[in-house]
C-alpha cells in the first residue's frame, strides 16, 4: 500500500503544476520548524520520539531536492536557498554523509546555474579550485558547527571511523545462491555489531532479492540516462539522493520514496516524448478497396470523403 501511495503521488507531482505548490509549502514549514528547534537550544536528535540528526538531515535534502527539481520542471530555472538550506541543515545535525551530499548538491546547483555564462577556462579553474579548497573548507566548517552546538554534547562518532565498510563486508559474507536470490531477514544477525545496515540497498536486496537488485539496476540505468542526455541537474539530483541512501537506511520502501519516484517518472515521461516524436508513421493507408498513398507523404493520415 504504501509503495501504491508514492506511486500516486510521484505521478500527482508530474501531472500536475499545483504539485510544486503543496510541495513549498510543505518545505516552508519544515524550514520555519527545524529554525524555531535551533533557535531554541534543541538537539536535532531530539526534534522527534523516534528521529534522529540524521533523519531529519535526510528530510531536508530529499525535500531540498524535490522543490529544487519541481521547480526547475515547472519554470526551467535552477534555485539555489532549499540547497543552502541542506547544507545547513547537515552541519548542525553533524552528519558526515548529509554534509558531503549537501555540499556536493550546492556545488552542482551552482555550476549547473552559472554554468552558461562561464566560458571554459573560467568553468575549468572554478573546478580545480573548488577541488583545492574543498576539503579545507569541509574541515574548518567542521570545527566550526562542533564550536557552535557543543553544548549538545560532543559526537564522538563523527570523527571516529565508521563501521559501514564493516557492515557491507559482513553482509556479502552471510551471502549464498538462496539468499542473493530470495533475500534475508537481517534482523536475524548482526552485522559488525549492528543489526541496521545503514545502506538503503542492501536493505531492499534483503527484502526483495534479486527483484530488488533489478529494480537499482533499473535506477542506476535512469541515472546514466540523465547523464547521456545531458540533464545534469536531474543527474545530480538523482546522485545526491542516492549516495544518501547508500549511508543510511532512509529510502526504497521508506516513507519519502515518491521523491525518488519522481526523479524516476521524469525519465520515464521524457522517453515517452522522444519515443512519440521518432515514432514511424505509416505512408499507406487502404482506401476505397486498395492500398494508396497518403495525401502528407507519409506524414498523417489520408483524410478523404466519401
Amino acid at each position: 500500500m504504501l509503495i501504491i501511495s508514492h506511486v500516486g503521488f510521484g505521478i500527482y507531482l508530474i501531472e500536475k503544476k499545483n504539485g510544486y505548490i503543496i510541495s513549498k509549502y510543505i518545505y516552508t514549514i519544515i524550514v520555519f520548524y527545524l529554525a524555531y528547534f535551533s533557535l531554541v537550544g534543541t538537539s536535532p536528535h531530539d526534534i522527534a520520539e523516534k528521529s534522529s540528526g540524521n533523519i531529519v538531515n535526510y528530510i531536508v535534502l530529499s525535500f531540498s531536492i524535490l522543490i529544487i527539481g519541481l521547480y526547475y520542471r515547472n519554470y526551467n530555472k535552477v534555485i539555489v536557498f532549499p540547497a543552502i538550506f541542506s547544507l545547513l541543515i547537515s552541519f548542525w545535525t553533524l552528519g558526515r554523509s548529509g554534509i558531503i551530499v549537501s555540499i556536493i548538491l550546492i556545488l552542482g546547483v551552482l555550476i549547473i546555474k552559472y554554468m552558461r555564462n562561464l566560458n571554459k577556462f573560467t568553468f575549468s579553474l572554478m573546478l580545480l579550485a573548488t577541488s583545492f579548497f574543498g576539503y579545507s573548507v569541509y574541515k574548518f566548517m567542521l570545527k566550526l558547527s562542533q564550536s557552535i552546538i557543543y553544548k549538545f554534547g560532543e559526537r564522538s562518532s563523527f570523527i571516529e571511523e565508521s563501521p559501514r565498510s564493516e557492515i557491507i563486508k559482513a553482509y556479502f559474507s552471510e551471502l549464498n545462491t538462496r539468499k542473493v536470490l530470495f533475500g534475508l531477514d537481517y534482523y536475524e544477525f548482526y552485522f559488525a555489531g549492528f543489526n541496521n545496515l545503514h545502506n538503503s540497498f542492501l536493505d531492499f536486496h534483503s527484502k526483495f532479492g534479486l527483484g530488488g537488485m533489478l529494480v537499482i539496476g533499473i535506477v542506476f540505468i535512469i541515472l546514466i540516462f540523465f547523464l547521456l542526455t545531458k540533464q545534469f541537474l536531474y543527474f545530480i539530483l538523482l546522485t545526491c539522493l542516492l549516495l544518501r541512501g547508500a549511508t543510511d537506511t532512509v529510502m526504497l520502501v521508506g516513507d519519502y520514496d515518491y521523491i525518488l519516484l519522481f526523479l524516476i517518472l521524469v525519465c520515464v515521461e521524457d522517453l515517452m516524448k522522444k519515443n512519440h516524436r521518432i515514432m514511424p508513421v505509416e505512408k499507406f493507408e487502404y482506401y476505397k478497396g486498395k492500398w494508396v498513398k497518403n495525401s502528407n507523404n507519409g506524414i498523417g493520415w489520408l483524410n478523404a470523403k466519401k
